[in-house]
């Protein structure tokens, strides 16, 4: 499989920064704000491929 230089660089910045929910162009946009801190000490780790996550969580993930 063939991996573009760029992928790790744009996992980066999705990962720093929050997005949010355009209602005029219906989709993400991204910020200029850094996320903040995760809730209750989580940490995340990549690479395992299944999760037990709760509703709230992964709005937070996905949307702050």
């Amino acid at each position: 499989m063939y991996v573009c230089r760029s992928d790790h660089f744009w996992l980066r910045v999705r990962n720093l920064v929050s997005w949010r929910l355009s209602e005029t162009f219906g989709m993400n946009i991204l910020t200029l704000y850094p996320k903040t801190a995760a809730p209750y000490n989580v940490t995340v780790y990549k690479g395992s491929n299944q999760a037990a996550l709760t509703r709230a969580f992964v709005l937070y993930f996905l949307y702050r």
